[in-house]
């Protein structure tokens, strides 16, 4: 599971128990407000030395794993030269806002805006991957130099990882994960020709959609010994709205981790959401297609690590529940946790997180306890747009 702030690996046996694992943190980087970029080589030395770790605790050899799945952090973007494998820019990650100006010219055409909704159940937003391709196109001069020399490559995570891991094979992604970018056709299960166009992207700079269940590549023999088939990519969220056994319509999770995530799986049949909703696939098989709502949090576990990172009210992230629950309440303050702005059910990305009601007998336990409660209230609003779905 590559995600956004840890690359972590398990090992199961046949009755599906963890016989091993290994969590691996990788740098967050923020080169300006708003701005959130992870090092692709980075996450990829992170995940190889990941996966070596967990098979040494274990103790088995690679000719021993009967196979492989990638789950990964959805919309974040990497750009590489296949001719020379060589990262053209950091990845740009979910959260990142830089975008901001283009999506809201974009929606400023209400037609179009309708259109990427019909198409591909999503709202215009720089949260999606699209305008961060488009983005890496204007702005990068190494990127601009491989799409003229017709060497350019971009791709969500799973798509970086899969193409180096199998030795620089296969260059895939699956429909779970494409349809988060904004430019796949949840309907037709194809990158959309128009969409294309209208973001200036070009098919061939992007990864082939496979199932999110079968096989998509192997792990090279010369990184693991042997060939280990790659049986299964899923988008990290769609993978844990399978994992906590929502396999049927009308089931859901809500994942917390940099952010939280509230997914409801609604069967087989596209439906159009509401109530600031997105619908997106699930997963898909060789027996079609599921689909889901997606309500999203940018800011859950982020914000409580500014709570360490930014503000220093805590050492560790794990005290805040210790110093939250030293209080009987916030005492009146109020925290809005848009560090990114807000997602669903508002979509407004220009708003910025804010305390509310702050005094003279605030403290330090306040601000923690306001912090796990506005980020609570977040996942309110999206269950109550879900239940009136």
């Amino acid at each position: 599971d590559q995600g956004t702030t840890f690359t972590k690996t398990f090992l199961f046996d046949r009755h599906l128990d963890v016989v091993a694992g290994n969590t691996a943190r990788h740098t967050q980087i923020y080169p300006r407000a708003g701005w959130v970029e992870h090092d692709g080589r980075e996450i990829l030395d992170t995940t190889i030395a990941s996966i070596l770790t967990t098979m040494k605790h274990a103790g088995v050899k690679s000719s021993e794993i009967a196979a492989v799945g990638i789950s990964n952090q959805g919309e974040t973007v990497k750009a590489w030269d296949a001719s020379t494998g060589k990262p053209l820019y950091n990845a740009i990650v979910w959260q990142d806002r830089r975008t901001e100006t283009v999506c809201d010219a974009l929606n400023s055409d209400s037609t179009f805006a309708r259109q990427v909704r019909d198409k591909t159940g999503l709202r215009i937003d720089p949260y999606f991957s699209a305008t961060k391709i488009q983005w890496l196109v204007k702005h990068v001069p190494s990127v601009a130099r491989a799409a003229r020399q017709k060497t350019l490559m971009i791709g969500t995570i799973d798509s970086w990882l899969v193409w180096n891991l199998s030795g620089r094979k296969s260059f895939v992604t699956d429909s779970s994960t494409a349809s988060r970018t904004m430019l796949f056709n949840i309907k037709t299960l194809r990158w959309d020709s128009r969409l294309l166009s209208r973001f200036d992207v070009k098919q061939s700079w992007l990864p082939d959609v496979r199932p999110s269940k079968g096989v998509c590549g192997v792990l090279s023999p010369s990184l693991f010994g042997e060939e280990i088939p790659i049986t299964a990519l899923l988008c990290d969220q769609q993978a844990a709205l399978m994992g906590h056994g929502c396999l049927n319509a009308g089931q859901a999770k809500c994942s917390y981790g940099t952010g939280a995530f509230f997914l409801l799986n609604v069967g087989d049949t596209f439906t159009r959401s509401g109530n600031g909703l997105l619908t997106s696939i699930a997963w898909s098989t060789d027996k079609g297609v599921q689909y889901m709502y997606d309500g999203g949090v940018y800011s859950a576990g982020s914000a409580v690590d500014w709570l360490r990172d930014g503000l220093g009210i805590v050492r560790d992230a794990s005290e805040t529940d210790t110093l939250a629950a030293s209080v009987d309440s916030t005492d009146g303050l109020v925290f809005v946790p848009a560090l990114t702005g807000l997602a669903s059910p508002y979509w407004d990305s220009a708003v910025r997180g804010c305390f509310l009601g702050l005094n003279n007998r605030t403290t330090r336990a306040h601000i923690a306890r306001s912090v796990l409660e506005g980020i609570s209230f977040r996942v309110r609003d999206i269950f109550e747009a879900m239940n009136s779905s």
